[in-house]
């Protein structure tokens, strides 16, 4: 009975703490649609977070639509046609994963390729893959815990990642709807396009090319915790001439380690509150011996 007591008690406590750090996962994605747009210069996307979130919700996975400034959304008839919405727009593409909406915004961003990308609303903080995706998914997770930059474009087999050595834009500029990144990956090697906002996820194809607009949304999607532990060793990419690509700083401050604080702390608390819980048991258990009347024999 005892027993039973304290790993109810402890059961509890673990539930309260998955819930109290439970991620709240677009924060990135949010700042990356509302003010991080280069293009044009001054347009104002506040808001756009809020009016993808709502449109995207009401439609299956992999459905196009395009949102403008004016926060107006529609269906796209095609992957590249949007006619009946003003200039500037983001044009978007959401799948479910862990319950959620996991989305790839196309525009002018100022990340690698003019996009944005997370999870609309909250995310459980697990791993979790959806299609076919590189069988040793720790590579992945080893080269991208502890990453401070927002986006990483990978080259991942089934036993190993790296980044690519060289990315070059279909259309460096973004001007028209369709963009793709030719990778230095090996064509039976997984091209990926990796987006930090809280949990990482990562998408792409077998293959060099990675599509950026249209199907953003390849044959492999892998979301990846943050506070997942790091297994193996990861490739680091050879020495070479060609320029690095352009990253954005690193954030100014991290969420990650309040939530490790956080996590140790916790458990420190549950630890005394079974530690207390036991020796409560133990008092009441000597209490109701010392009370027991003894018998003739003794």
């Amino acid at each position: 009975m005892k027993l039973l007591t304290l790993a109810r008690i402890s059961t509890f406590l673990l539930l309260i703490l998955f819930n109290t750090f439970q991620l709240k996962s677009d924060e990135q994605f949010k700042a990356c649609l509302d003010k991080e747009q280069t293009r044009p210069a001054g347009a104002n996307f506040t808001g756009m977070y809020d009016t993808i979130n709502a449109f995207g919700r009401k439609y299956p996975d992999k459905t196009n639509f395009c949102c403008d400034t004016l926060q107006k959304c529609e269906l796209m008839p095609s992957p590249i046609l949007c006619d009946n919405l003003v200039s500037p727009r983001i044009f978007t593409q959401c799948v479910t994963i862990n319950n959620a909406k996991f989305c790839i915004s196309f525009g002018s961003s100022s990340l690698p390729g003019g996009v944005c990308g997370g999870i609309l609303g909250e995310a459980n903080p697990i791993d979790a893959t959806i299609g076919t995706c590189p069988k040793n998914s720790d590579a992945i997770k080893n080269i991208l815990i502890g990453q401070t930059d927002k986006f990483k474009w990978l080259c991942c087999n089934n036993e190993n990642c790296k980044v690519p050595v060289s990315v070059e834009m279909s259309d460096p500029i973004n001007i028209t709807p369709t963009l793709e990144a030719i990778t230095s990956c090996a064509n039976n090697e997984y091209g990926l396009m990796c987006i930090k906002d809280n949990v990482w996820v990562c998408t792409g194809n077998i293959s060099s090319t990675i599509h950026i607009w249209p199907n953003p949304i390849g044959s492999c999607l892998e979301q990846v915790s943050l506070s997942s532990t790091i297994f193996t060793s990861i490739e680091t990419p050879s020495t070479s001439t060609t320029p690095p690509l352009q990253t954005d700083p690193p954030l100014p401050t991290s969420s990650t380690p309040k939530i490790v604080i956080g996590v140790l702390l916790s458990g420190v608390f549950i630890a005394i509150v079974v530690f207390l819980v036991y020796k409560y048991q133990q008092r009441k258990e000597r209490r109701k011996r010392n009370e027991e009347p003894l018998d003739d024999n003794s």
